[in-house]
């Protein structure tokens, strides 16, 4: 579990935006283990050193564009604009270096069960087949 450290807003005529995500919690289904970690890798963008998951910016498109007499005008109107903001959408893997040893407890024999065994509470009878 974490939450948004910070973020920047891309600027108008340059400078990337970026955010910075910070992880505090690992949740386990017992307890939850407090952790310091820092993100060194999110698919699809570029991670500084800091953490900082940097946007994109359109620098071909706007290459392209301004080689364009005809979209000229366009590109002045659209000059003050700002750039892309960093969006991350969906289910995106990112890598988290932890900083500390993360040390976790051991469960009781009591709460203990097998891979594919179902606990004592949740045991119920499925109809059979034919």
């Amino acid at each position: 579990m974490g939450h948004l450290g910070s973020y920047k807003d891309p600027g108008h005529f340059f400078g990337k935006g970026y955010l910075r995500l910070e992880f505090d919690l690992i949740g386990l289904p017992n307890t939850d283990l407090p952790v310091a970690g820092k993100v060194t890798a999110v698919r699809g963008y570029r991670v500084s050193r800091e953490g900082d998951i940097v946007g994109h910016g359109h620098p071909t498109r706007d290459l392209v564009e301004w080689l364009l007499p005809p979209l000229w005008p366009w590109k002045v109107l659209t000059l003050p604009a700002r750039g892309p903001r960093p969006v991350l959408k969906g289910e995106v893997p990112i890598v988290l270096r932890l900083m500390d040893t993360v040390v976790v407890p051991q469960i009781s024999d009591s709460d203990r069960r097998s891979f594919g065994e179902p606990s004592a509470g949740r045991l119920q009878s499925w109809p059979r087949r034919p």
